[in-house]
């Protein structure tokens, strides 16, 4: 552990994670490994490998980005199979544990949209004000206009 190439031999431990991580659909059971190890490399290394930690923290994103798509494709599945109850909690899932990806911002949506379809107005609109609030301006022009008229449909009632 005292060697100078304890830093690297770690880092490409979790490199060795992070090649075995499989597509968004499958098992991430390597994803998680991946994570953990790149994380272990930040708390122990971080402060001294500037470059390596910088790709540390951009790999632990993707990492991220591809379990919350994971949940948010069972939540998809789930509205397919008309299971709204669980189809939310997968979207809970992936704002409680993934807030910052991308997927989040699908997920807020989302819940706003079965909300109102489950007639649960005041959540719908709970979930559409927190979708405003957080997620905005980092939304496609696509969700922006369902938010739209999630709003209007409100605004009406």
């Amino acid at each position: 552990p005292t060697s100078g190439l304890a830093p690297r031999s770690q880092f490409m431990v979790a490199e060795s994670y992070y090649q075995l991580s499989p597509n968004a659909p499958l098992d991430q059971t390597y994803t998680g490994y991946a994570i953990t190890e790149y994380q272990y490399f930040l708390r122990m290394y971080g402060n001294t490998e500037g470059t390596l930690s910088d790709s540390c923290e951009m790999r632990i994103l993707e990492l991220r980005t591809k379990l919350s798509q994971k949940y948010l494709s069972a939540g998809e599945l789930y509205l397919k199979l008309e299971s709204r109850k669980s189809a939310l909690a997968f979207f809970d899932r992936v704002l409680n544990d993934y807030y910052d990806t991308t997927p989040a911002i699908e997920a807020q949506l989302r819940i706003a949209e079965i909300q109102l379809e489950r007639g649960k107005l005041a959540e719908s609109e709970v979930a559409i004000t927190k979708f405003d609030d957080k997620y905005l301006g980092k939304a496609t022009q696509q969700q922006r206009e369902r938010a739209k008229k999630i709003k209007q449909f409100l605004a009406l009632k």
